[in-house]
């Protein structure tokens, strides 16, 4: 069996019977949209009310998950895959525009700034990283549920979310951090 057909049976197995209503699909809803706005609250929060290493993880965490947004739209660019309503796969209870289905941005995102906050030096963002590759994890699964996208979509999206942060790592990568870190302090003095 290919990757591909492993992918499509996997996806017929968690994709919801088209009986799926009520709480339930209105909870599924909730999770596959609104999860992701986990994001900008914590990186606010932390960058808000943090100190040094804290502020810090916040802003490698914002470079990963724009830096990893970036990169899913080139591979979008590059390589369109129908999402599997466009497909006629599945059962699709969530509106969504057409476009391609790899990787899911949502869990992109969210594995992104998680990897970031998870493996950053401050030891209180690791329990956030955590929440948030948790909730990686739980929106995936929602968006397979609810048919926009296929198992292969929420590996890709954890995949692209870790080499982001792994880019970051390098000398370039710490040196476009620090650099957005010293303009979101100099904006943060001429708010104050």
């Amino acid at each position: 069996m290919s990757l591909a057909q492993l992918d499509l049976e996997l996806f017929r197995h968690l994709n919801a019977s088209a009986a799926l209503a009520g709480w339930r699909l209105e909870g599924a809803i909730a999770i596959a949209q609104g999860l992701v706005y986990l994001v900008p609250v914590l990186l606010l929060g932390l960058w808000v009310f943090g100190r040094g290493f804290q502020r810090l993880a916040a802003v490698s965490a914002l470079a990963a998950g724009g830096s990893a947004l970036l990169v899913n739209q080139v591979v979008a660019l590059a390589w369109y895959r129908p999402r599997p309503f466009a497909a006629g796969v599945g059962h699709n209870f969530l509106h969504h525009v057409a476009d391609s289905s790899f990787p899911s941005d949502h869990v992109t995102v969210l594995a992104a700034t998680g990897f970031a906050l998870w493996s950053s030096g401050a030891w209180r963002t690791r329990p956030l990283g955590a929440a948030l590759l948790g909730a990686a994890l739980v929106v995936g699964w929602a968006r397979v549920l609810l048919g926009i996208h296929y198992p292969g979509d929420v590996l890709g999206g954890f995949a692209v979310g870790a080499l982001a942060v792994a880019a970051l790592r390098t000398p370039a990568g710490q040196w476009l951090v620090a650099g957005l870190a010293r303009a979101l302090q100099h904006l943060r003095k001429a708010m104050a």
